[in-house]
């Protein structure tokens, strides 16, 4: 039949009900579900529908009774949510990798570029990965963009002859203090970094001469 607005979903969702047996002492009962509002049930003690948020609240399987329901009474719960339309968030810590269409690339934005000889500074607000092709040696100094937490890689390709890479900035700290010894012949290395806190990127060890 005609409508008018949104196109209908092809029948009906089931109400599920969760049925509880009052004690006269216990406020907090488990949904069978998930619940992101507190209208998104309908709770009825007696039979009778109670006020949400006054009567109860919910937080994700929880159903919370601002006081306890007497023994006897006819105790239950509708989840209404889906069965009209409505959006659902869904409560924290419930959304897994299998939900989530990740076939696109989600990787972050990688620096390509060529240096000659002088000082770098990498710019990690716009750029999680850097390929770095060497023309001549070059030093890191201290960029001012690093964020905690943030990690990824640092390729370096020697081109004409081996590269050097020296550390003149505070911030970037290599095991033992040794600093990045790379290939001594013309191939392609790899650091990996972590940053550990502002003014700290902590650089592991280079893994030399990918071919």
């Amino acid at each position: 039949m005609p409508f008018i607005g949104k196109q209908p979903t092809a029948g009906f969702a089931s109400i599920v009900k969760d049925d509880f047996t009052p004690n006269g002492s216990t406020t907090t009962f488990t949904l069978s579900k998930q619940v992101a509002n507190v209208n998104d049930i309908a709770v009825f003690v007696g039979n009778v529908r109670q006020e949400p948020t006054d009567a109860y609240t919910v937080s994700g399987t929880s159903l919370v009774m601002s006081q306890a329901v007497p023994s006897g009474l006819n105790f239950y719960a509708l989840h209404i949510a889906g069965t009209h339309e409505s959006s659902v968030v869904p409560a924290d810590g419930t959304i897994t990798p299998a939900k989530l269409n990740i076939s696109q690339n989600i990787a972050g934005h990688t620096l390509v570029q060529s240096f000659g000889a002088g000082n770098v500074t990498l710019d990690f607000t716009t750029y999680q990965n850097f390929i770095l092709t060497l023309t001549g040696n070059i030093s890191l100094v201290n960029p001012t963009t690093e964020v905690r937490g943030q990690s990824g890689v640092i390729v370096i390709i020697h081109s004409g002859s081996a590269r050097t890479v020296s550390l003149s900035g505070t911030d970037y700290e290599s095991p033992a203090g040794a600093g990045v010894t790379l290939s001594s012949t013309v191939t392609t290395d790899l650091i990996p970094y972590m940053v550990a806190d502002t003014g700290r990127i902590l650089l592991g060890t280079p893994q030399l001469a990918f071919a």
